[in-house]
């Protein structure tokens, strides 16, 4: 079943794509970012709701900003570069939003052990190495 769910999701995003992108980096980066505007798009409210007004406004701007990133992906922007301001974005806003909700001792810094993943499938170990001491400083 998973991998049969997998393949599915694969030949749909890659009917999508112009030629050129149908690369496994291109795969994995439009895995992230749908799941990104996904979640994010449904955390946002919900923050609103409890009361975290700023951390509402950082996830619905992130969600923005990972909308925005895909459709600059499609219009030419160059992987490596799309997934390092994905990366920035999403370590900003965890920061920001970790800051709102109690520093350090904030449940919200779980979320940095995500940090290094995109690299992992879209760039090299050097740029995974770079964000995941970037992540853990």
């Amino acid at each position: 079943m998973p991998f049969e769910f997998y393949s599915n999701l694969q030949r749909r995003i890659r009917a999508y794509l112009p030629r050129h992108m149908q690369t496994v980096g291109d795969f994995h980066f439009y895995c992230f970012i749908s799941s990104s505007l996904f979640f994010l798009t449904i955390l946002s409210p919900w923050m609103g709701w409890l009361g975290l007004t700023p951390v509402s406004w950082a996830t619905g701007l992130g969600a923005a900003a990972c909308g925005l990133l895909g459709y600059l992906r499609l219009r030419g922007l160059a992987l490596t570069a799309a997934s390092q301001w994905y990366q920035a974005t999403l370590i900003v806003m965890i920061l920001f939003s970790a800051w709102q909700m109690g520093g350090l001792a904030s449940a919200a810094m779980v979320w940095l052990g995500i940090v290094p993943l995109l690299p992992w499938f879209t760039m090299s170990r050097r740029w995974t190495f770079a964000w995941l001491m970037l992540a853990f400083n």
